[in-house]
Parts: C-alpha cells; structure tokens; sequence
C-alpha cells in the first residue's frame, strides 16, 4: 500500500483504499479552493464583444491564446513546448495555436523529477461572429477554459504533494473539427506512452433544458474500471449532482465525429473524463452569453475534477483501459430519466405532438431493456437524439433577438457517391450567402460558423433514425456512403 501526496505535516486527513491497492485522497484542509469569482473574471474576458468570438485563425483568437499563456506564467506554469508555451500547427491556410503549461511534480518528498503525466484540457476557440452578429462564445467554451485556469492555480498551489506531472492545454480549432488537439497529441508534445489520465471541460456553464437544477455530465469512465470506481465515489453527497453517460451514446455516425477533444486521448487508449452539461437552445449562437453561465455550478463541476485529477495525479497506481467498453444499463436509466422530464414539460418544448408521441414510445422502450437488463448502443443513441432535438426547441419565449437568425439546412444528393454535400443559405446577410461543404474533406476556405461535422452527423442520424433535426428544416436527399 502507498501513502499518497505525503510531504511533511501535510498528512491525510480522508484515506480511502480502493481494491487496487492504492491509497487516494486529499484532506480538504490542504486543498485550495476553486473560485467562482475568478472564473467569472476569465469568462468576462473571453467573450466580450472585442474577442468577436475567438473563430481560428483570427486576431482575437491570437489574442486569447496570448492571455491565457500569460495567465500560465503568472501561475507559475513551465512552458510545455520547448521553452514555449505556444504549439502551432497548420490549418490549411491558416494556423492555429494551442497554449500549453506544466506544473512539474518532483516525487516523494522531493526526491526528483518524475515521467508520468496527467492532462487538462479545454478548448480556447468559438464559432466566430456572423456578419454583425455577436457571438460571444461564453459557455462554449470560455467556461472549459475559465475551469482550467482555476484548476491550474490550485494544482500549483499543491506542486510539492504531485506524484505525477500536471499539464493544462487551452486547445485551438476545436470548432472546425478537433484540429488543435489531434495535433497535439500526433506531435507528441506529451508523450503519449506516459500520459496515464485526461480530463477535457467542454460547456461546463449552462443547461441542457431551461427547467434544469444545477447538474454536471461526466463521460468516458465506461473506458476504466479504475476511474469508473473513482468518479463514483468521488460524486458522493455533491451540491450540484454529477451524472455519468457513456460517450458511445453522443455518436450515432461512430467515434470519428466525436463531440468533442477528447477523441484523440481515446484514439490513442489514453483513460479521460469527459466534463460537460450539454448543448443547449442557444448552442453557436448570439444568445450564449455571459449571462446565460452559471457560475456556481461551473465553480462545482470545476471542485470535482480538481478532486478527480488530484486523486491521479497524488496517486502512482496503475489505470486500466478498456478499449471498446459494452453499453451498459445505467446509461439507458440516464436517459429514461431525461425523457421523463421531457413528457413532463411539453409546454415548455416546441415539438408537434407526434414528437411527444415518439419520446413516449422511446421511453417505453427503454424501460423494457431497463427491466431486461439489456444495453442497447443504437436504442440510447435514438433517445439522445430525441432529447437534442427537445433541447433545440426549449428555448424560452421572446429569448431570442428581434431579428432572430435564420437557420436554414438542406442535405442534398451529393454528385459523387464517395463525397457528401451541403449547402446552407443564411438569410441574415444581405446578399444571402450559400456555404458547401465536403465530408470527409473540410476545405480551408469553408465559411465559418458551417459546422462540417455536425452536419454529417444532423443527416445520418435523420436517415438512421427517420426523424427531421432542428437543424435541418428540410427533406433530405441524402445518401450517405462511410
């Protein structure tokens, strides 16, 4: 058995001995707090009206990527690439630069530098603004890096308890397809052979559904019994409940279009967590503002994966990956209990009635497979795109501008069976423009905030699953060809 984090007086105060052996916890005596004050702070920066919504490539996203470096100095960060902070990498004819800092550990009571890694992670980019319309980016994702700058500050002030090194990333181009950290990853800043844990904030300031409590949404422990049985400890007795949900459910098209930057830790059989609490009505656009972030919850889902990362980075045990984990049931009780809220407020949702009609049945079903203890990986991805449907069309009345923002998609039969088309017509500018874009290639001269990947995703889960989403208004003619 190892004693974990011990240095000096600094002994624990909670000790809990998993079945590996190990001993974790931190006493909360020792431990800094997370801020909700300073994460308020970083949010106000990042997504004022000056930033124009931090699109790649930009000289506001350049300018983000500067401040957060200097908040990485300022805290005492190391330059993790080479005596810089800053990795670049190309974006077709763009480049993108993802901003990374080291909290070294020197082992045991100081006894030197150790090999071992654990990584934080958010995504310093957004959509960008359209035309004259603002959008400020602030849950997606000045929240991610408004949690990772704070959890930096703590670790920090825990250097001397770390038995594994600590890095945080502020990934760039996130938006036009998880670049910035494939990058990283592939240009093996952090050898990946000795990065042992991940964690990636993703959204961590909003609501999924306007009638919502406080709630945080941890994805990926399915891939690690050792986290698994970690976070669900750890979740205990928490002000603002943690929820667990298989990644798995979130790709109905497979995990090459993930949602998110934790795809490549995965690809790589790299354990992570997945922080997030959904995307929301107001998803890329105008109205994801700073007002909209709750700050307490974000302060509460930040305090638990700083619990998190504490308890593998004070910790030298061994952490298992399982490299295509089953579905499990719990995830189906996840999503029953979501669906049962839906049918609970009707009024409050858009939907035609058929639609109610399909979540009901839907709810049926997942009760049955519920009660025969069998895990469905296509019925619970049917059921969360049911439920993203619902959060598109949640939005509050008169929550949205005078001049709302058309939103107007239409799949089409591409010319090519080896290629995917879409065009998309914006009416909000004046000539209306006309976007197309190619799966699986994403040309550099794609206009943003055209979301290649979502789009892909929107069309074959209308074919797979016969119903229309919220973002695509129309008939598809589609014929899909992976």
């Amino acid at each position: 058995m190892t004693a974990a984090c011990s240095r000096g007086l600094l002994a624990f105060a909670a000790i809990a001995t998993l079945s590996t052996g190990c001993v974790t916890s931190v006493s909360p005596l020792i431990r800094p707090t997370i801020s909700a004050k300073h994460m308020q702070q970083t949010v106000s920066f990042l997504a004022t009206k000056e930033m124009r919504g931090r699109r790649v490539g930009s000289p506001e996203n350049a300018r983000a990527a500067e401040w957060i470096a200097r908040q990485f100095s300022d805290l005492g960060l190391s330059p993790a690439v080479e005596g810089s902070f800053f990795h670049e990498f190309p974006y077709g004819r763009r480049k993108g630069r993802n901003v990374a800092g080291i909290v070294e550990a020197t082992g045991v009571g100081g006894s030197g530098k150790v090999a071992e890694f654990v990584v934080v992670a958010a995504h310093l980019d957004g959509v960008g603004d359209a035309g004259d319309a603002h959008r400020p980016a602030a849950d997606d994702n000045a929240s991610g890096v408004a949690a990772l700058i704070e959890i930096a500050r703590a670790v920090v002030a825990m250097r001397s308890t770390l038995r594994r090194n600590v890095v945080f990333v502020a990934f760039d181009a996130e938006e036009v397809g998880l670049v910035g950290s494939t990058r990283f990853v592939l240009d093996e800043i952090i050898p990946s052979e000795d990065t042992r844990f991940t964690i990636v904030f993703d959204m961590i300031g909003g609501k999924f559904f306007p009638w919502q409590q406080k709630t945080g949404i941890a994805m990926g422990t399915e891939h690690s019994n050792y986290i698994r049985s970690t976070v669900e400890r750890l979740r205990l007795n928490r002000a603002t409940p943690i929820e667990l949900l298989g990644t798995y459910v979130l790709e109905p098209a497979g995990p090459l279009l993930a949602r998110s930057d934790y795809r490549a830790y995965r690809k790589a059989e790299i354990p992570y967590v997945f922080f997030s609490t959904g995307t929301p009505w107001y998803y890329h656009m105008a109205q994801d503002s700073i007002d909209r972030v709750d700050f307490q919850q974000s302060e509460e889902i930040a305090t638990f994966a700083l619990d998190l990362l504490l308890e593998i980075a004070c910790n030298a045990c061994e952490i298992d990956f399982i490299k295509r984990p089953k579905p499990g049931v719990l995830d189906l009780v996840q999503l029953h209990r979501i669906l049962e809220e839906l049918l609970q407020h009707q009024t409050e949702i858009q939907l035609p009635e058929r639609k109610f009609t399909q979540i009901g049945k839907m709810k049926q079903a997942l009760a049955s497979s519920i009660a025969n203890k069998k895990a469905s990986r296509i019925l619970a991805q049917r059921a969360l795109m049911l439920i993203f449907e619902a959060a598109q069309h949640s939005e509050p009345k008169l929550a949205r501008p005078s001049s709302p923002r058309a939103r107007r998609w239409r799949c089409r039969r591409p010319a090519s069976r080896s290629r995917v088309g879409f065009d998309r017509s914006c009416a909000q500018t004046d000539p209306p423009w006309r976007v197309r874009a190619y799966f699986p290639h994403c040309p550099p001269s794609l206009h943003p905030p055209c979301q290649w990947t979502a789009c892909v995703e929107t069309c074959r889960a209308s074919l797979q699953y016969g119903f229309a989403h919220p973002c695509n208004r129309g008939k598809v003619f589609l014929q899909l060809d992976f």
